[in-house]
């Protein structure tokens, strides 16, 4: 498979949890939304820094996010385990977070 159709499989899956995730919100109550504007500022933040950088990502680091269940939901949670939570760390948190996956699935070089 080509990187570009790996690619485009990649943002699929992304935007479908994306979507999951919106609806799963949308169900709560007004004040339980309100209390979750950070997970969802944060859930869309690293959905659009996970589009861009798969531009460049290599095939092998697309098919291993490809089967990740839940990628951006374990994303956030690798994010809130950071020691500071800022938005300008976060592209570099994420890049950490697939490295550690790419590690654990056999792919030590560079994966993001």
């Amino acid at each position: 498979m080509k990187q570009e159709e790996l690619q485009e499989l990649f943002c699929g899956k992304i935007s479908m949890e994306l979507e999951k995730f919106r609806r799963c919100t949308l169900r709560k109550n007004p004040e339980e939304i309100y209390n979750n504007a950070y997970r969802i500022d944060s859930t869309i933040n690293i959905y659009e820094q996970l589009v861009d950088m798969s531009i460049d990502m290599e095939e092998e680091v697309l098919m291993i996010l490809l089967v990740f269940p839940n990628l951006l939901s374990y994303i956030y949670a690798m994010w809130l385990e950071t020691e500071d939570g800022s938005y300008e760390e976060l592209g570099q948190s994420i890049g950490e977070t697939i490295r550690e996956l790419c590690r654990e699935n056999g792919k030590e070089n560079n994966a993001a």
